[in-house]
């Protein structure tokens, strides 16, 4: 699995999870007019997993790019 075919894979199961929490609220809400405990954990469980995802990747995106800034910075610096 290539680097970027997991980076679609992640986001799009992110997408899809926050997707699938908020379309279950909006039909329990509409069927029983509340929403009971169990939907909206799921709901909140979704929108923890989704966070993660772009989180982290965000992150470790950030942390990679001062890395390989800082190499680059030193290795201009020692030439």
């Amino acid at each position: 699995m290539t680097n970027h075919s997991k980076d679609v894979v992640q986001y799009t199961c992110a997408v899809v999870s926050l997707l699938a929490g908020i379309t279950l609220c909006y039909i329990n809400f509409i069927l029983t007019g509340d929403i009971t405990n169990g939907v909206l954990g799921f709901t909140g469980m979704c929108l923890s997993f989704t966070g993660g995802v772009f989180g982290i990747a965000l992150y470790v995106r950030t942390k990679v790019d001062q890395e390989v800034r800082n190499y680059m910075d030193k290795m201009k610096e020692d030439v």
